[in-house]
């Protein structure tokens, strides 16, 4: 799959294993993977405290937010994978490039 997406782009056919700087790219992909996987929590995490700091209440009734349920949901998953999936194949498509 990954073959003919890089094949269909214009690149050719690189084993990533075969030496150093092909285990460089995919080890430069990773960290950005991981990278882009920690900046969407920041920016979900900053949302939720927006939101539970200028939502106005109504009535005295406060709103509660359990960050443990917030992992466990599928919808954190699909961020995180989704994410995760982005910012690897835009940096290792950027490397394969060079």
């Amino acid at each position: 799959m990954l073959q003919a997406w890089a094949l269909g782009a214009g690149l050719t056919h690189v084993n990533p294993f075969e030496n150093q700087a092909g285990r460089m790219n995919l080890i430069k992909s990773i960290g950005v993977g991981l990278l882009s996987v920690v900046m969407a929590f920041v920016v979900v995490f900053v949302g939720v405290l927006a939101y539970l700091f200028l939502a106005p209440s109504k009535d005295g009734v406060t709103v509660g937010w359990d960050p443990v349920s917030f992992v466990k949901s599928p919808s954190s998953w699909i961020i995180v994978l989704t994410s995760f999936a982005l910012g690897f194949l835009w940096e290792y498509r950027r490397l394969l490039r060079r």
